[in-house]
C-alpha cells in the first residue's frame, strides 16, 4: 500500500482503542520513549531517506469517531491585521467521509503500524492546491522503510504508542475542543506560554547528520505538543479544560493568544462549510 494512494481506511474501532492524549503521554513516560526510542527510530528514518517527508509522532486520540468518519485536517490562513502578524494554523474534525465525497478529495498525514507489518493511514487532509512534498517519495522507498519500522516497533513493544506525522503539516500546539470534536494546531510563535500551565510533547525531530561536526548523542527536539488546561476528577480521570464557549475565552486568554486569531480558529471549527467546501 503506498503513503499516498489507498483503497482502505481504518475503522473507527481501530481509532476508538487509541490511547487518550494524556494516556499516551503518561505510557510514554513510563516506557521512557524519548530517551531510549526515538533516536534509534528516527535513524531508521535517515536509513531509508524519509526523514525529510515524515516525523516521529506519539499515537493518540483525543475523542472517538463515528463508523463512517475520519479526522480531517484543514489549513485556516488569518491574513495581517493592523499590526498582528499573518497566520496560518492547522484545524482538525470529526467529519464524515461522505462529506468529501468518500476517499477522493483526502491525503494521508498521519500513518499506523497495522497487525500486517506495513504502514496505514490514521488521519487526513484536504486534497487542494499543490501536491504534498510525500508524493515525491517513490512507492518502494516506503514499502521498504514502512516493513523494517513496524517490525521494529513490534518487537520494541511500541506499535500502540508510535506513529509518523507528514512532515510538511504545521507543527506547534494544539488545543482541542472535545464537544465538538476538533482541535486546532498553532504555531508557538502565536501563542504567550503562561506559566503552571503543560505542554505535553507528541511529535519529535532528531538530528542525525554525520560528519566531523555532528553530535554523537543527537537528542530529541519536541515539534509538536499539546497546549492544555486540564485537572484530574475525584474518580481519577482527566477532565479538558480547552475551548468551552463560542471564541474559547475559557481556555484561551488574551495574554496566551491575540483573541483576533482565537475567534476566527473557533468560527472555522464550528463551520459545517469550512470542510463541506471540500466536496468533489
Amino acid at each position: 500500500m503506498s503513503h499516498v494512494v489507498f483503497n482502505t481506511i481504518v475503522s473507527h474501532i481501530t481509532y476508538n482503542n487509541f490511547l487518550l492524549d494524556h494516556n499516551a503521554t503518561e505510557q510514554a513516560e513510563l516506557l521512557k520513549l524519548k530517551e531510549n526510542y526515538v533516536v534509534p527510530l528516527a535513524g531508521l528514518l535517515e536509513k531509508h531517506n524519509v526523514s525529510e517527508y515524515v516525523e516521529l509522532h506519539l499515537l493518540h486520540k483525543h475523542f472517538d469517531l463515528e463508523d463512517d468518519e475520519v479526522i480531517m485536517h484543514r489549513e485556516l490562513h488569518i491574513p495581517t491585521v493592523d499590526s498582528r502578524q499573518d497566520l496560518t494554523v492547522d484545524i482538525a474534525k470529526a467529519v464524515s467521509y461522505h462529506t468529501v465525497n468518500g476517499t477522493r478529495a483526502l491525503v494521508p498525514v498521519s500513518w499506523m503500524a497495522s497487525p500486517s507489518g506495513f504502514l496505514v493511514p490514521y488521519e487526513f487532509a484536504a486534497q487542494e492546491g499543490t501536491a504534498r512534498k510525500i508524493a515525491q517519495l517513490p512507492t518502494k522507498v516506503w514499502n521498504d522503510f514502512s516493513q523494517e519500522f513496524c517490525s521494529q516497533l513490534k518487537a520494541w513493544g511500541l506499535e500502540n504508542l508510535v506513529s509518523l506525522k507528514d512532515k510538511s503539516c504545521i507543527n506547534g500546539a494544539e488545543y482541542v475542543a472535545p464537544g465538538a470534536r476538533a482541535l486546532f494546531r498553532v504555531p508557538l510563535h502565536a501563542i504567550t506560554m503562561q506559566s503552571g500551565e503543560p505542554y505535553i510533547e507528541s511529535g519529535w525531530h532528531v538530528d542525525t547528520a554525520v560528519g566531523p561536526r555532528a553530535d554523537p548523542r543527537p537528542m530529541p527536539e519536541c515539534t509538536d505538543g499539546h497546549k492544555t488546561k486540564t485537572r484530574v476528577t475525584a474518580g481519577g480521570t482527566v477532565a479538558h479544560y480547552h475551548v468551552s464557549s463560542r471564541h474559547g475565552v475559557d481556555a484561551i486568554t488574551r495574554e496566551e493568544m491575540d483573541p483576533a486569531y482565537t475567534s476566527k480558529i473557533w468560527d472555522a471549527v464550528e463551520s459545517v462549510q469550512f470542510f463541506e467546501v471540500l466536496a468533489i
